[in-house]
């Protein structure tokens, strides 16, 4: 299948990162793939729209993404607005899923995990819609 993520990075005074940011996407019985969000360029940046496109196995409709990043730099806290994730078959391109995930919240950097401070490395989410009920997937890729 081929994975287009789109990552919205919020409008907030130091929203954005230059840390390693990498994503987690499950299915409904938790079945997962792994991605590190790279390309050339700056990325993550505040009020900015990143697209990303990989290839991997299959696993069918995404219900849940995480998302973390590494705290590679000083102050490397990222305010993420939302993701929208497309999931295509190879090949015939026909449309797996399409899942747009709202998050809004602060992903903090590692540093501050382990000073104690209560803030959180990582986030899941659930998509508008609930896979664990049948509900049909956004057919429009």
């Amino acid at each position: 299948c081929i994975y287009m993520v789109e990552v919205s990075t919020g409008d907030r005074e130091g929203a954005g990162t230059d840390a390693d940011v990498f994503l987690r996407l499950a299915n409904s019985a938790d079945q997962s793939l792994n991605f590190q969000l790279q390309r050339p360029g700056n990325n993550f940046e505040r009020n900015a729209v990143d697209r990303f496109v990989a290839t991997n196995a299959c696993i069918g409709r995404i219900c849940k993404v995480e998302v973390t990043q590494n705290g590679k730099y000083p102050s490397s806290s990222w305010y993420v607005k939302g993701l929208n994730v497309s999931v295509r078959q190879s090949g015939s391109n026909k449309c797996v899923s399409r899942e747009i995930f709202t998050i809004d919240q602060w992903v903090r950097d590692p540093v501050m995990e382990r000073a104690g401070n209560g803030f959180k490395t990582k986030y899941h989410w659930m998509p508008a819609s609930n896979c664990d009920h049948g509900a049909l997937p956004n057919p429009r890729c």
